[in-house]
C-alpha cells in the first residue's frame, strides 16, 4: 500500500469525514432531530463529495453501543439527557476510513466523553511503525481506569484494507498479552476506544435485532445468482441497511435470508444496560510518522 495514489485516496476520504464531524454533525445531532434525518444527511453528503458511505451510519443512545441503524420506517428521535455515539465511514474507490465522535445531550455525560476522546488521542500519539498494540491498549485502558471509567473489554479497533472494513488485525483496548500484533507501515488501522462507568458489566451483547447487512461472497445456486448478483455489485460486498435498497431490491434481499447469503449485525449493547462512549480515528501509519487521517 505504498503508493502514492492509495494514500492520497485515503487522505481524501478522510478530509470528507473530518467535515462532517467539524461542520455538519454539531448542527444535526440535537434533542429532537429524527434518527433518519441523522443519517441521511451525512450518508447524502459523502454521495455529494463524489464518495460513497462504507457502511450505514450508525447512531448509538445510551447503553447501545454498535451496529444500530434506523429502519426504513423509523419514527424515532434523539431523546433529551442522552449519550449518542455517530459512528461513519467514508469510501473512495473501495478505500475506506471509518470514525465515530461522541455527543453529550446531557451535562452528565460530557466527563466521560470528554475522557474517551482524550484517551484516544493520547493513546494514538505513542503509536509508530513497529509499536505493539498491547502498548496502545495499555495506554487507552489507562487513561479511562484513571478517571474512573471501565472499558469496553470486547469491542476493538481494526485494520482495514481496500473494500473491507474489518480484515485481519484486532486492536485491543485492553491489553491481551496473547495479541502479538504490532502497527506496520504503510497499513490504515480504525481505532476505537469505548468507555462506560465503574459500575457497569463493562462488555456487550447481541440483541435480537438487527438492521445492517453484509451480502455474502458465496456462490449462490443458479435460482438466485440474479439476486445475488445486484446486491453483490451494487454495495461490493460492504455492509447496507435496507434503507437504501429500491422495492425490487428488497424482494432480492428476502430471497439471500432465505438461503443464508446474508450476514446479520446485530445491535450491540452494554450488558448492564449501563451508557456507553465512544471515540474513534483511522489512522495511515508510514514509516516516519502516524496520520490521522480524519481528524
Amino acid at each position: 500500500m505504498s503508493n502514492s495514489y492509495t494514500i492520497e485516496k485515503y487522505k481524501e476520504a478522510g478530509k470528507i469525514a473530518s467535515k462532517i464531524k467539524r461542520k455538519i454533525l454539531p448542527n444535526v445531532v440535537k434533542v429532537g432531530t429524527s434518527l433518519k434525518e441523522v443519517c441521511e444527511v451525512i450518508e447524502r453528503y459523502i454521495i455529494e463529495q463524489g464518495a460513497i458511505p462504507a457502511f450505514p451510519v450508525n447512531i448509538g443512545i445510551n447503553e447501545i453501543a454498535a451496529h444500530f441503524t434506523p429502519s426504513l420506517t423509523s419514527k424515532e428521535f434523539l431523546p433529551p439527557d442522552s449519550i449518542v455515539k455517530i459512528d461513519f465511514g467514508v469510501s473512495i474507490d473501495g478505500y475506506i476510513v471509518d470514525t465515530a465522535i461522541s455527543f453529550p445531550l446531557s451535562k452528565g455525560f460530557k466527563r466521560i466523553v470528554e475522557t474517551n476522546r482524550m484517551a484516544l488521542n493520547r493513546a494514538i500519539s505513542t503509536i509508530h511503525a513497529g509499536s505493539s498494540f498491547n502498548s496502545y491498549a495499555k495506554c487507552v485502558s489507562r487513561e479511562i481506569t484513571d478517571k474512573g471509567f471501565k472499558v469496553i473489554q470486547n469491542l476493538t479497533g481494526h485494520r482495514i484494507e481496500r473494500f473491507t472494513l474489518h480484515t485481519g488485525d484486532s486492536i485491543p483496548n485492553i491489553p491481551e498479552w496473547t495479541n502479538r500484533g504490532s502497527f506496520r507501515a504503510y497499513n490504515v488501522y480504525a481505532l476505537e476506544p469505548f468507555a462506560t462507568y465503574s459500575e457497569a458489566a463493562g462488555y456487550v451483547v447481541e440483541r435480537n435485532d438487527s438492521y445492517i447487512f453484509r451480502i455474502k461472497g458465496l456462490k449462490p445456486p443458479a435460482k438466485y445468482r440474479k439476486s445475488w448478483l445486484i446486491l453483490y455489485r451494487k454495495f461490493n460486498g460492504l455492509p447496507f441497511t435496507i434503507r437504501w435498497l429500491s422495492s425490487s431490491e428488497r424482494r432480492y434481499f428476502k430471497d439471500l435470508i432465505e438461503i443464508n447469503l446474508v450476514h446479520s449485525y446485530p445491535v450491540l449493547v452494554e450488558a448492564s444496560n449501563k451508557p456507553v462512549s465512544q471515540a474513534e480515528e483511522t489512522i495511515l501509519v508510514l514509516p516516519e510518522k502516524v496520520v490521522i487521517l480524519t481528524k
